[in-house]
This record gives structure tokens, C-alpha cells and sequence, in this order.
């Protein structure tokens, strides 16, 4: 399993990339963040190998 951390700050965003994310047998999203601050807070709590940030 692929776990997944998402970092947005629109919503509209954050749900799409999950649905697609989530579409896939072998991927999940373990984290989203809006912020830097909850993202930073993420990244320290979660085993993740992608870090998925949209600029």
C-alpha cells in the first residue's frame, strides 16, 4: 500500500486528488493539510512514502 499526504489549501482540490488517490487499489491518502502548520503537524505523525503538495 502506497500511504499518501495531500497539502492544499482548496478544498475543491483536496477532495478531487483524494477521489482519484483513493480510486486505486494499491494507494491511500493517510493525511491532508490546508496549511503548512497542519501539514508540517502530518508529516511528524503519519508513515507516508508521498508527500503531495500543489502549488
Amino acid at each position: 500500500m502506497i500511504n499518501i499526504i495531500l497539502a492544499d489549501d482548496h478544498d475543491v482540490v483536496l477532495t478531487g486528488m483524494k477521489l482519484l488517490i483513493e480510486s486505486q487499489q494499491d494507494m491511500t491518502v493517510v493525511g491532508e493539510g490546508k496549511d503548512g502548520h497542519a501539514v508540517l503537524e502530518i508529516l511528524e505523525t503519519k508513515i507516508y512514502q508521498i508527500y503531495l503538495l500543489q502549488i
